[in-house]
């Protein structure tokens, strides 16, 4: 019996090694077949190179090359090793077939040939220019060139590059009004400096950064998309100007510092509810804080030492993230949530907080002792958990 079972699972594994010897070998062949099942006039896209020509001495052309090689788009079919594997898959599965191995491997394995007609060369070419030009390359252009052969298509993206341009001068607004002392005392922390080259996502991350200091100082309705880089170039020396402005378009609330007023906290809310319309009838108030005791399963002073946000102070984002994480890391809520409503009294904005907490399903634990006697006359205790 032990003698026929090693024999039948030899067998098995003869055969399975047979059907993997065969794939292997259609794989293998697979290269110079793919192409028959292309629509008639279309090529198969199979690839793009960059090249990056530049009279000028420029120390940054890998950067260029790798930065322009994410913009070529679409890709081409997956290859494993020299096969493209997938594709071949997508084919011998046939058109449209409706059940079996054929379907299950077209579903998942199976890729689309990616053809010449789905890219868009020119399209590329202008959002390659676009990329160059952000990274301070000016009055650069990109050129393409098509090369097809035996049904396959390749193309040659070259960009002509010129000198990048420097930063020579970054002015930030004068301190005229709050807003704009907020911002100028952000200066000296600067991700701009003079003789650096133009690069628009540093831009982007400075006024992100700004940003990011005002709502900690209270300007909790500003928006990074409020402040413009104004950009004055002079195309003898290649050198660039900024200057920093918040946009005339800015809403009035964005301008305006907040306050902490009034901080609510419902430890037990249900997700969809709006706590803001909860009756105060079971508020209490504790160390200034509205607490909704709806639940007395959590003591205020509990829920509190988790809690950053406090009356009177400006709003400040790092409080808020602060405080949810901290109430999420007590290990007893599912969610944790700021909901805030504001008003403008005097030109001072002041916000009020609904703090809302969802807890975790409750779990209970039972001991219960008992005596039991057995057949043998045995009498002891059990304990039941």
């Amino acid at each position: 019996m032990y003698f026929l079972k090693n024999k039948f699972n030899s067998i098995t594994l003869l055969k399975r090694n047979s059907f993997l010897f065969i794939l292997f070998i259609i794989l293998l062949t697979s290269g110079c077949s793919n192409t028959k099942y292309l629509p008639t006039g279309e090529d198969l896209y199979v690839g793009s190179s960059i090249k990056v020509e530049s009279k000028d001495p420029i120390k940054g052309k890998g950067t260029i090359k790798t930065e322009l090689s994410k913009l070529a788009r679409p890709k081409p079919n997956e290859r494993i090793l020299w096969m493209r594997a997938k594709l071949w898959i997508y084919n011998f599965s046939g058109p449209a077939p409706k059940k079996g191995l054929k379907k299950w491997l077209k579903k998942n394995w199976g890729e689309p040939p990616v053809l010449l007609s789905d890219e868009h060369p020119k399209d590329n070419a202008d959002l390659m220019i676009n990329r160059i030009n952000s990274l301070g390359y000016f009055d650069s252009n990109v050129k393409y060139k098509i090369t097809t052969s035996k049904r396959k298509a390749t193309i040659e993206y070259t960009a002509f590059v010129s000198k990048p341009y420097i930063i020579s001068k970054i002015t930030f607004p004068e301190m005229q009004d709050e807003l704009s002392t907020r911002i100028k005392i952000t200066e000296e922390k600067s991700l701009l400096k003079v003789g650096d080259q133009y690069n628009l996502d540093r831009i982007k991350t400075e006024r992100s950064r700004i940003d990011f200091e005002l709502k900690n100082t209270g300007y909790y309705f500003f928006s990074p998309d409020y402040l413009l880089f104004k950009a004055d170039s002079n195309a003898v020396d290649k050198t660039i100007s900024l200057e920093l402005t918040v946009k005339t378009d800015a809403p009035n609330k964005a301008t305006i510092a907040y306050v902490m007023d009034d901080i609510y906290i419902l430890p037990s809310y249900s997700l969809g509810q709006d706590s803001t319309r909860l009756t105060k009838t079971d508020t209490i108030e504790f160390n200034g804080y509205h607490y909704i005791n709806t639940d007395s399963a959590f003591h205020p002073s509990a829920i509190l030492r988790s809690v950053f946000l406090k009356k009177g102070d400006a709003y400040s984002r790092r409080s808020h993230n602060l405080t949810i994480s901290r109430l999420m890391g007590m290990g007893v809520f599912k969610f944790a949530s700021i909901k805030f409503t504001d008003t403008i009294i005097s030109n001072q904005g002041r916000l009020d907080a609904w703090i809302n907490l969802t807890q975790l399903q409750k779990k209970s634990l039972q001991v219960q002792i008992q005596t039991v006697t057995k057949s043998n006359n045995f009498t002891g205790p059990a304990l039941t958990l």
